[in-house]
């Protein structure tokens, strides 16, 4: 199972990640689900094939800032909240990378 398919449809549906759906998508590798408070989180290291570009990446401020992750060694959290055990709707998306250029 991929982190991809982890996702709530609102989540995939939404379209803030369709810019991320490849390396979600990817089957291979990745731990989880471990708990983080009231989060279940899936965690997985990727390597970026080619320079990941975020353009207009929906809730930063200045929306058309594009966003450049050039180190392509990433870690990508997908944690879905829970309340008492029972995923609720809410999700979050963590993208880590040694070097990020705005």
């Amino acid at each position: 199972m991929s982190q991809w398919t982890e996702l709530p449809d609102s989540a995939k549906n939404a379209g803030v990640l369709s810019e991320l759906q490849d390396a979600l998508s990817e089957a291979a590798g990745g731990s989880g689900p471990t708990l983080d408070g009231d989060w279940k989180v899936w965690t997985k290291a990727y390597l970026a094939t080619s320079l990941l570009k975020l353009d207009g990446f929906g809730g930063i401020p200045g929306g058309g800032t594009p966003i450049e992750f050039r180190d392509p060694n990433l870690q990508i959290d997908i944690g879905l909240h829970q309340t008492g055990g029972v995923d609720d709707g809410g999700w979050r998306v963590v993208l880590t990378s040694p070097v990020v250029a705005v």
